[in-house]
């Protein structure tokens, strides 16, 4: 077992003892030191076209990663490999999950072409989104993040490959290695956290019960 499976069983255990909420409220805001107030003020939009609105995570856990259509290595084994994570989740979990992969180079990664990126890897599922938008929001989101190589920052074929797991309530819970994924554990971890509601995981992250 890892030691982030036994802090999930410890934090399971806590919120059995606890009054279950259910959602997170629609109309909550991102708090200012959560993983996605990075994304806050970026305008930033789908493949599918359509505005991509950060607040719409709040109440869902979230897996990110980061990506580009110019890739022929990591980025389409990492896409398939997450495909198979998100099509392995029970259907109770899949209701509950959201997946995120960012443009690592936004100036060549259009909405349509990453939809073909995501239709050709298997990837274009619903609760899935690719996101694009202006060039500096996103390179400078990929720096706080420490997604590129210092000294190549506009090297997108140069970065790193991690992943994000992100509680109901916008906070990070975990950084993975990505390169290549453990599906059985983004499957045994993703069905433990979104099983949680939102107080539990809270007050599990405040106790140092989760990393």
């Amino acid at each position: 077992m890892s030691v982030f499976s036994g802090h999930l069983a410890r934090v399971l255990v806590l919120f059995l003892t606890l009054p279950q909420w259910g959602s997170v409220q629609a109309a909550e805001p991102i708090a200012s030191h959560s993983f996605l107030s990075n994304f806050q003020n970026l305008e930033l939009v789908d493949h599918r076209g359509t505005p991509f609105r950060p607040q719409a995570l709040l109440g869902q856990v979230v897996l990110f990663n980061f990506v580009f259509t110019g890739c022929d290595s990591t980025c389409p084994l990492q896409t398939q490999s997450l495909a198979r994570v998100l099509n392995e989740l029970p259907p109770a979990t899949r209701r509950q999950v959201r997946f995120v992969s960012v443009s690592i180079d936004p100036g060549n990664d259009s909405p349509a072409k990453l939809r073909a990126f995501a239709r050709q890897l298997g990837a274009d599922l619903p609760g899935w989104d690719f996101v694009t938008g202006d060039v500096n929001d996103l390179l400078g989101l990929a720096r706080q993040l420490q997604m590129l190589n210092a000294d190549q920052p506009d090297a997108p074929q140069i970065h790193r490959t991690s992943l994000w797991l992100v509680d109901k309530q916008g906070r990070m819970l975990q950084r993975y290695r990505g390169n290549p994924p453990d599906r059985e554990r983004l499957v045994r971890e993703l069905v433990q956290v979104s099983a949680l509601a939102p107080i539990a995981a809270h007050r599990a992250v405040a106790k140092g019960i989760a990393p």
